[in-house]
Parts: structure tokens; C-alpha cells; sequence
């Protein structure tokens, strides 16, 4: 598989880097809900969260591709694949007007999640990057 980075301000995913209180709560939360009965949105979650665990992916990093066609995937990796990646700067990227290139082996967990097998290359590539553009409203959490 390849595709581009593709960056977003607010970005769940695991709990990779997150605060130990943040982790409890969260997972207080997915044992004692009840997933028949949530919405739409916690059942994605609770979805997630779930194929995470049985995957032992839940402190994974990740990182969020732009495949052909427009199709976004979160990619969970290695923290030793995630070094080379981390170190990427978005600012930079649009400064000098590149994109960070990937190609990898990745197996699929569903809902457009992938584990990846094999990180082949990360490349800089002159071309645009990707961000997510949906601003985030009060509105829309009301």
C-alpha cells in the first residue's frame, strides 16, 4: 500500500502518549457501556476500541493516510516505524511546499484501520499536503 500523510488537528486514536487518567477513564467507560444500546458515534467507538484491544494496538502510535481516490486510513504502527515519522512537522511541510510520501505492508482491522506489517519508506516529495479542513464549531456539539 502508499499513500500521503494526511494530517488533522484533533486525532483519536489509541492511547499512545495519552495520560494515564485520560486511559482510565476511557476504559471505565468501554466496560460498562453498553454497545446495543449506544449511538451511532460511541458504537464506532466502542467498535474501535474493541478491535484495538483484541489486536494489542491500544498504545500503538498511528498515523493518518491519504490513499488514491481520497480514502483516509489510520495506519497503527511500531513506535520504532512512528520515530522517522514524529519528527515531521506540518509547517515545514507547507513552507517548502512537500508531502511526506509512505509505502507499506498493512494488515486490515476494519472501518478503514490497518496495522502495519512493514514500513518500506517514508519520503519527502514535493506536492501538497493534506489537512483535514472540517473546522471544528460549537455548533456542531450541541
Amino acid at each position: 500500500m502508499n499513500g500521503d500523510l494526511y494530517f488533522s488537528f484533533f486525532r483519536v486514536g489509541s492511547f499512545y502518549n495519552q495520560p494515564k487518567y485520560i486511559i482510565d477513564s476511557f476504559e471505565r467507560y468501554a466496560d460498562t457501556a453498553n454497545i446495543q444500546t449506544a449511538g451511532t458515534d460511541d458504537k464506532k467507538l466502542l467498535a474501535a476500541y474493541a478491535i484495538l484491544k483484541r489486536e494489542g494496538l491500544l498504545y500503538s502510535p498511528f498515523v493518518n493516510i491519504k490513499l488514491a481516490g481520497d480514502t483516509i486510513i489510520t495506519l497503527y504502527m511500531s513506535a520504532a516505524d512512528y520515530a522517522d515519522i514524529k519528527k515531521i512537522h506540518y509547517k515545514q511541510l507547507m513552507a517548502e511546499h512537500k508531502k511526506i510520501y509512505l509505502q507499506f505492508s498493512a494488515k486490515p482491522l476494519g472501518d478503514n484501520m490497518f496495522a502495519c506489517t512493514a514500513l518500506y519508506s517514508v519520503s519527502q516529495l514535493p506536492g501538497d499536503t493534506y489537512l483535514q479542513s472540517k473546522k471544528l464549531l460549537i455548533e456542531d456539539y450541541q
